[in-house]
């Protein structure tokens, strides 16, 4: 596990999710901002559903390699969960609601069970896989976050060596119980143990679905009719800062997590003598830079609209409405900027960025923060709209 500064996760402290006192969030004329936020709504549950399409192929692609363990099963299962993971990195802008922390409006700290990244667990793991606990029915209930899900997955499909990532005193290695293990054993092992996990994020997936759907859970409808009958949002301000809390992922996640901590760019004691590649996301299916583009991709269209070309009605018909189309221009033109700068980023990896030329990434750095320091500054201010405390207290 990582001890990163609490506050740059959304698995921070409840203090650290608790926004500033600001003033009413703007009412911009004619703008139908439930409108907007129904708008919103649907693009989240878009996300949602095409995540769990993605799960339900995934298990099927677990489901086979376990059944019939070959070279081509376990492509077919690492392909699903590249496809899931790609879903996945989309539906991490849109926490809002159940997804969300325990300390938003609706929150119930859901995303920790799908993808507990950046903590992570290999030893738990192996432990796991040695002593077969993840075949206990209450395991995907009662083990931690980081023997399970995405990340867990990842490691259980993509690390092929035999070896394990625990320390002497770890009871796989005072018991024996890994030395005894042959190599086709630890493989078939970890398959069946991410069948278990890849069944539990397509139930889950399905359920969180299901929480969003009309005439189910209905959160859609709590968050469009906010301020007229929502019994999660009394007003509009705070599911548009709700909203909002969620495009700033790709600043206290995509560039502080992802990009920052790895680089020494954000100080933190878990990386004493950066660069730490160690430390970069997905160094198992070795996908990094592709999910700092999904993240920017996703912003885009919760930013601009989720229909085709990034059409339909966003925060920039709102922010323009304000009176802010000139600020519109000016963070689109950083978001086109920091997608550029990813697509010209010329290593396959943040990691093998790092390690070959670590300015590289500080480039990457620079140039997501020329959008988040616009959304954090001016945006917030034209729409007085708050900041989530974990980025209001971040002076990077």
């Amino acid at each position: 596990m990582r001890p990163y500064l609490p506050c740059l996760l959304a698995l921070a402290a409840v203090s650290c999710d608790k926004p500033t006192s600001r003033p009413d969030g703007v009412d911009a004329g004619d703008f139908d901002r439930n409108a907007m936020l129904g708008a919103i709504g649907a693009c989240v549950v878009g996300s949602y559903e095409a995540f769990e399409a993605s799960a339900t192929k995934l298990e099927t692609a677990l489901g086979a390699l376990v059944a019939t363990p070959t070279d081509a099963t376990r492509k077919a299962a690492r392909d699903a969960w590249l496809e899931a993971m790609d879903a996945w990195q989309v539906v991490e802008l849109g926490q809002i609601g159940p997804l969300a922390a325990t300390t938003q409006p609706g929150g119930q700290g859901l995303r920790d069970g799908f993808y507990a990244w950046p903590l992570l667990g290999r030893c738990l793991a192996d432990e796991a896989t040695a002593s077969k606990s993840y075949e206990a029915p209450d395991f995907v209930t009662k083990g931690l976050p980081n023997t399970r899900g995405l990340g867990t997955l990842e490691y259980l499909l993509f690390f092929d060596a035999p070896d394990h990532g625990c320390g002497s005193s770890s009871i796989v290695v005072t018991s024996g119980s890994w030395a005894a293990l042959t190599k086709e054993e630890i493989a078939s092992r970890r398959a069946a143990y991410g069948l278990v996990l890849a069944r539990d994020l397509a139930k889950n997936a399905h359920a969180l679905v299901e929480a969003w759907k009309p005439g189910k859970g209905g959160f859609v409808t709590s968050l469009s009719t906010a301020g007229k009958g929502s019994a999660v949002y009394p007003d509009a301000k705070v599911a548009l800062d709700a909203v909002l809390s969620g495009l700033f992922y790709v600043d206290y996640m995509t560039k502080d997590i992802k990009l920052g901590v790895p680089s020494g760019y954000i100080v933190d004691p878990v990386c004493t003598e950066p660069p730490c590649g160690e430390l970069v996301e997905a160094r198992w299916s070795v996908t990094s830079k592709r999910h700092v583009k999904t993240n920017l991709v996703a912003f885009r269209k919760l930013w601009k609209g989720c229909g085709a070309g990034d059409a339909g009605i966003a925060f920039d018909d709102y922010l323009r409405a304000a009176g802010g189309g000139a600020l519109v221009d000016e963070l689109e033109g950083h978001l086109a900027g920091a997608i550029a700068a990813v697509d010209a980023f010329p290593y396959a990896s943040i990691e093998e960025g790092l390690a070959k030329d670590p300015a590289s990434v500080k480039t990457l750095i620079v140039a997501i923060k020329k959008l988040t320091d616009a959304l954090k500054t001016d945006v917030v201010s034209i729409l007085h709209l708050d900041l989530p405390a974990r980025v209001a207290g971040d002076n990077d």
